[in-house]
Parts: structure tokens; C-alpha cells; sequence
């Protein structure tokens, strides 16, 4: 079976119709069917730094009855070293998923053991511990979050994605940063590594944050690809703003990404590498980095940026 990507198929659609929203309790859960499109995943991530300046990478997915990816990874100062896994053996498959209207929580931990690891969802809310609790993060919205519909004659894509501040405790010290949950919807018996976006659509996905010496915060996505597929989104001084967007990328000789040119109507970014989460050959890499308005001189005090790309 080939891992390279496929080509695109104009029939199957490539616009993108985004907007900034707040999301409620039922955005998160897997009966939710935006459009009449079917709950595909959802993705948990962070970039966070503790108090001697040590980063690590964290991601965990879940899908409608299982979780089957999740990583802890120390990022090296070396951009050209991969990162390496603090756990090798996080607890991966069957879940519990279930919805406590009472509360207004959504529980999504293991079914066979839930000490391993476990997830409480509320409306712009996380608590994440995993590693039988070495990892214990709180999640908090920044504010709106982004959603878009791609549709198409052959098939439809929708997707929300949600960025936090983060704080909390990993192997016992106290950490900080930036993170976000993504959930992805799609047509019908289509799963996410089957859906067009993640076959030939993205090409990139970025994602940041940036705390200011003044304190304000600015965060933003923006997405590259096949056809139509483009979006800007920047919040600012709590303001989105949606535009289109195109990615110009420099690599290193072995193709991971060094660097890109990221241009948002009239503003222009710049995204460093600074340290490699992961590298599945022929198909996504995943940089982390720092990312800076062009223009914008401000000393930035505290930054987080995840650049995927897919190639």
C-alpha cells in the first residue's frame, strides 16, 4: 500500500468557508454532526516550557471509541535532531467518551484503566493528566476559536480548532505554555486518514502564539494547499480576522522545514524551526518554532508555534 499522498481531484472540492466562534458543550462531542458530517477525531496539543527553559511536545488523539496516538516529547535545542519520547508506552486503546449533562463535562479516558490517563472537556476548558498523572495540564481559551466548512461534489470536510493557554505539571515540576484541541468532522464512513484534507488537500498547517512585553497576546492559524485550500485566522487584542493565505517554505537538505513565508493579505510572517517533534517519511512532518509578524517590534516574552507539513 503507497504512504505518499494523492492527487487532487477537483471534484471533491477545495474552498474553504471559515469563521471565529465559541464553542458550547456539544461542539466537542462525538454526536455532534455539523452539516450532517460525522465526528472523525479529536486532538489535545501543547508546546510547554518549565521553569530551567526544558520544552516538551505533547499530543493526544482520540477517535469515537478508542485513542491510538499520543506522544510526551523533550524537544532538543539541536533543530536537526528529532525529538525523543519521555514515555514509550502511554496507554492507547478502548475509551470511555461519555457526556455528563449535569455537569457540563465531557470524560474521555481509558475504559480499562482510567488512573492512565484522562480528559475532562468543558466549553473552552481542558484538564488533561496522562502518564498515571505525571502529566496534569490545564487548558484555557484564549478566546474565539476557529471552525471551517470545505465543501465538495464528491465529499465535505469541517473542522474546529481551539487555542489555550496552558499550565500545569510534568514529572513533578511546574510548567507553562500553549496548546489547543482540534476535533474533525466528515462525510459519512470517511475517517480522517481517509477525508480529502489529510489525503491531498493540507499541505501546511501552522499554528502560534505570542505573549508581548506590553502583555497582550496574539494567536492565529493559517492553512496552505491543494486548489482553494487556504485561511488565515489571527485573533488580536481579542479581534478575529479571517483571510486568505499562502506558505512559502525553505528546507533543510534532508527536506525537513527550516522556515517559511507565511502571507495573510497584507501582513507577512515568519516562521524558525527550532526544534523537530516528528518525521513520518513521504508524508507529515511536524516542526516546532517561533513565528513573528513582520513589522511588529515588540519583544516577544513568551512564544509557541507547531508547523505541520505534509510532503
Amino acid at each position: 500500500m503507497a504512504v505518499a499522498r494523492e492527487p487532487y481531484e477537483e471534484s471533491y472540492g477545495s474552498k474553504v468557508q471559515g469563521e471565529a466562534f465559541q464553542p458550547s458543550l456539544s461542539h466537542y462531542f462525538r454526536t455532534y454532526t455539523p452539516h450532517g458530517l460525522a465526528y472523525q477525531g479529536s486532538w489535545l496539543w501543547c508546546g510547554i516550557r518549565d521553569e530551567e527553559g526544558n520544552r516538551t511536545a505533547c499530543l493526544r488523539e482520540w477517535k469515537t471509541e478508542y485513542t491510538m496516538n499520543a506522544l510526551v516529547c523533550k524537544l532538543e535545542d539541536d533543530p536537526a535532531t528529532v525529538a525523543s519520547r519521555m514515555y514509550k508506552r502511554l496507554n492507547m486503546g478502548i475509551l470511555q467518551f461519555e457526556k455528563d449533562e449535569e455537569r457540563q463535562k465531557i470524560l474521555v479516558a481509558s475504559a480499562f484503566e482510567p488512573n492512565a490517563f484522562h480528559i475532562f472537556l468543558e466549553p473552552q476548558h481542558f484538564h488533561w493528566k496522562d502518564a498515571d498523572g505525571e502529566l496534569d495540564l490545564d487548558f484555557t481559551a484564549l478566546g474565539p476559536a476557529l471552525r471551517y466548512l470545505c465543501p465538495g461534489e464528491k465529499e465535505e470536510g469541517f473542522y474546529m480548532s481551539e487555542f489555550c493557554r496552558v499550565t500545569g505539571t510534568l514529572a513533578g515540576r511546574k510548567v507553562k505554555g500553549f496548546g489547543g484541541l482540534d476535533c474533525a468532522f466528515g462525510t459519512p464512513g470517511v475517517g480522517w486518514l481517509q477525508g480529502k484534507i489529510y489525503r491531498f488537500l493540507e499541505k501546511y498547517w501552522i499554528v502560534w502564539a505570542n505573549r508581548y512585553d506590553d502583555q497582550s497576546v496574539e494567536y492565529g492559524i493559517c492553512m496552505d494547499g491543494e486548489g482553494e485550500f487556504n485561511l488565515g485566522f489571527v485573533v488580536r487584542d481579542g479581534v478575529a480576522k479571517l483571510s486568505g493565505c499562502s506558505v512559502r517554505m525553505e528546507h533543510f537538505e534532508d527536506g525537513f522545514p527550516r522556515s517559511a513565508e507565511v502571507n495573510l493579505e497584507k501582513e507577512t510572517y515568519s516562521f524558525r524551526t527550532t526544534a523537530r517533534v516528528s518525521k513520518i517519511k513521504g508524508l507529515m512532518q511536524w516542526a516546532n518554532g517561533e513565528m513573528r509578524r513582520g513589522g511588529d517590534g515588540r519583544r516577544i516574552l513568551e512564544s509557541f508555534s507547531w508547523l505541520e507539513f505534509f510532503g
